[in-house]
């Protein structure tokens, strides 16, 4: 049993190791996103997208009220 303590601390570090990995590819991620606005106008083409389809499934009830699509595009993310 003593014999497997060393490999199960190779083991641990090597999760570790990879776990540190994808939180840094993560993060690098997040910040093109943020930082750079890459990824800003997709996500706004996506929700309107996301809305108009929405629309065609279930269609919205005509209301006197109009629609704002921006506040729409924010709930939905």
């Amino acid at each position: 049993m003593n014999s497997l303590l060393p490999m199960a601390g190779s083991v641990a570090e090597s999760r570790m190791q990879e776990n540190l990995a994808a939180a840094e590819s993560a993060r690098l991620l997040r910040s093109l996103g943020h930082d750079s606005g890459l990824l800003r106008p997709l996500r706004r083409i996506a929700g309107a997208l996301l809305v108009r389809v929405g629309e065609w499934v279930i269609p919205a009830q005509r209301s006197a009220e109009p629609v704002n699509d921006q506040a729409l595009i924010r709930l939905a993310r």
